[in-house]
């Protein structure tokens, strides 16, 4: 749900696409999209797929992060040009809402000095 409350954004996974709409929140039509970005990778038997979406605090922007094993990113996306601003490896990215670093993008996961997921 946007700032605003005005819009909510929607995603799905299909095909290695992950595919998202921004819609409008009193009527449900979707106003733009759709916004899709491929995935890469081998992904075998193993593939799985979980998607989350925020907004940016101004409203301006969606991070949209995909976590399928074995590519993990996320992608931002401008939403009044509805183009992709940036596409970030790693992982569980979010906006920042308050305080000093409002707006900017931080990780909530930790890699150690072997590589391990902490």
């Amino acid at each position: 749900m946007s700032p605003d409350e005005k819009t909510f954004v929607s995603t799905s996974l299909s095909s290695h696409i992950t595919t998202s709409l921004v819609c409008d929140s009193e009527i449900g039509h979707c106003i733009l999209g759709p916004l899709e970005s491929k995935e890469s990778g081998n992904y075998g038997v193993q593939w799985i797929g979980i998607l989350n979406a925020c907004f940016s605090p101004d409203g301006k922007h969606i991070l949209v992060r995909s976590q399928m094993a074995p590519s993990h990113h996320v992608v931002v996306w401008e939403i009044e040009r509805g183009e992709k601003v940036s596409q970030i490896k790693g992982f569980d990215f979010v906006f920042i809402h308050c305080g000093r670093n409002k707006g900017r993008i931080a990780s909530m996961d930790w890699i150690d000095e072997d590589g391990s997921l902490i």
